[in-house]
């Protein structure tokens, strides 16, 4: 059938026929064909390209999937449909998927909620010298992340005071017993 595809008129291969003739997700990449091929066949949503088997390991694997994706449906869409829970958080995190759809540490923590590890997942991805930029202590604890949990991965609250501009009251609100500026090297 792919190959039917690549030499077809538009008219004659939509993406009903595709989704019908049960042309996969890696059939397509390994054409060389994306997202834009499928909406170009009439795939007009984010929807129709998560209904044809993308996941946001694909858009996180392939900046050239994860580009055509905001190119045919807009990065509100594409978040929208791919960005529904911790893994996919986990998943995006750090890659250049994160930066194409303009995704910071806030907006993946945001799908953590209550799972710490998950949480630490996302902070681990993303630069350490810039993991903590732009969130809050009741971002980083909604996900039930405490100081232990940092600790336990290298994190010091020294980081999170300077990437975050606090102050010893929430740090020590997060579980470390000390001030920033008594931590240890």
């Amino acid at each position: 059938m792919l190959d039917e595809v690549v030499n077809d008129s538009p008219a004659v291969v939509t993406f009903e026929r595709l989704c019908e003739a049960g042309v996969s997700v890696a059939r397509l990449e390994a054409a060389g064909l994306g997202p834009l091929f499928l909406y170009q066949r009439g795939a007009r949503a984010a929807e129709d390209m998560q209904a044809f088997g993308y996941t946001s390991l694909h858009l996180a694997a392939s900046s050239r999937v994860c580009n055509e994706a905001v190119l045919a449906y807009g990065g509100a869409s594409v978040i929208a449909v791919f960005l529904k829970s911790a893994v996919d958080s986990v998943n995006v995190a750090g890659t250049p998927a994160q930066a194409c759809l303009g995704l910071q540490a806030k907006d993946l923590l945001m799908s953590c909620k209550n799972s710490p590890e998950m949480g630490i997942s996302v902070l681990l991805q993303i630069p350490r010298d810039v993991a903590f930029v732009g969130l809050v202590v009741d971002d980083v604890m909604a996900c039930g992340i405490k100081a232990a949990h940092l600790i336990a991965h290298g994190f010091k609250s020294s980081t999170l005071s300077l990437q975050m501009n606090i102050k010893s009251p929430d740090l020590c609100r997060m579980g470390f017993w000390q001030p920033a500026f008594f931590t240890r090297p």
